[in-house]
């Protein structure tokens, strides 16, 4: 099974933006509990003097002129990334067997992700908001339905992934009459949420107006996903005149900007991270040029170190947070350089991750093999954040 290290190289620039971001920018600004729950206790916040280093600097223009950030587009790549990689998978498993993999792939390093945080937090940090209710609500990806905070933030994305699976799993194999008729029916709730705001039931049950609101809030970035769904479909299509292959494509980015209006600014919903015009621009950029890169070939020197360095990235993205604002931390004091800091923490995570990869997630592969020919997809090498 042939790898994209294209692929693999946008999944791991993907986590580096997130961590980049939380440790960079947030270590220069953040004040808020949720980082005074992994530092050292006594530890002032900010971790980073915003006089002494630069590295603030590229999110906070991007923040103010254009509403987006490093974190968000690495987000909404691994969202795009997910998306495109299902289909060949839907193809390949069964519906059993596609959920089966999925929970293969996600449970086993969140769980030890979230005990690690956990450990850390209760030790080290700020304990306040550490709750068994919290923790076992994050490692089992219902925070939705008990109400609970998140013990590990970054378990959102994972929430929104999941309900993609399964959203999908209903469907099976994918083609473009299906991916319409999601959104159509994301639309429909869309629809009844905006009657039951009129009828006022929301406002009189607090929380159906929560669970709706988070509801509608995950869906439209599933929609997002459909997108690059979208995409891969179109690309193994055969249509003459080929740019006609496209026009599901447009009429799904159409889909999800009409949406995500609706449910940011109609409903006042708001969203994790804005996925807006400008982060869609650079996302898809990003992602294309890397398919195109992937052309080149998967027997280079580069192309076998992506794919050895990227096993990590699912490790990394669950803990560059926890791991990585501790490190910051308990190495202040003795690294006075902020890039070297910043430096020196970010190769320890990545150490840890490849570490947890072979330990962990390698361990609780899903051993199912098809006995389909398979074309070179990337499943070989997919990875959810």
């Amino acid at each position: 099974m042939n790898r994209q290290y294209g692929l693999d190289f946008a999944r791991l620039m993907a986590a580096y933006f997130v961590a980049i971001g939380h440790l960079a920018f947030g270590g220069t600004f953040a004040v808020d509990e949720v980082y005074q729950r992994w530092v050292l206790r006594g530890t002032p916040l900010p971790l980073l003097e915003k006089e002494s280093q630069s590295l603030w600097k590229l999110d906070y223009f991007l923040l103010v002129h254009w509403q987006t950030s490093a974190g968000i587009i690495g987000v909404g790549l691994f969202f795009v990334i997910s998306g495109w990689v299902v289909p060949p998978m839907l193809n390949k498993y069964n519906t059993p067997q596609f959920l089966l993999n999925r929970v293969y792939r996600i449970f086993p390093m969140l769980m030890v992700s979230v005990l690690l945080a956990a450990l850390i937090q209760y030790v080290f940090g700020n304990r306040e908001s550490l709750t068994l209710p919290a923790m076992l609500s994050t490692m089992f990806l219902v925070n939705d339905i008990t109400g609970e905070p998140f013990t590990l933030g970054v378990v959102w994305t994972l929430i929104v992934e999941f309900k993609f699976y399964l959203i999908l799993a209903l469907f099976g194999k994918l083609n473009h009459l299906k991916i319409f008729s999601i959104v159509g029916l994301i639309g429909a709730l869309c629809g009844i949420n905006a009657l039951l705001l009129v009828v006022g039931c929301p406002k009189s049950h607090p929380l159906m107006l929560a669970f709706g609101n988070a509801g509608l809030r995950d869906l439209h970035y599933v929609v997002l996903m459909l997108v690059a769904s979208s995409l891969q479909v179109a690309l193994n299509q055969k249509m003459h005149p080929w740019y006609l292959r496209f026009v599901p494509v447009f009429l799904m980015v159409v889909a999800f900007n009409t949406i995500r209006e609706i449910v940011v600014k109609s409903f006042e919903i708001r969203p994790w991270q804005d996925i807006n015009a400008v982060s869609q621009l650079v996302i898809f950029a990003f992602f294309l040029s890397c398919l195109v890169v992937q052309r080149v070939g998967t027997e280079t020197w580069l192309a076998k170190c992506i794919k050895e360095v990227s096993d990590m990235t699912y490790s990394l993205y669950l803990l560059h947070l926890s791991v990585g604002l501790f490190l910051m931390s308990l190495l202040k004091s003795k690294i006075s350089n902020p890039y070297g800091l910043v430096l020196v923490v970010m190769l320890a995570v990545s150490l840890l991750s490849l570490a947890t990869y072979h330990g962990v997630e390698k361990q609780f592969r899903y051993r199912f093999k098809s006995k389909e020919p398979t074309s070179p997809d990337g499943l070989g090498s997919n990875q959810v954040h």
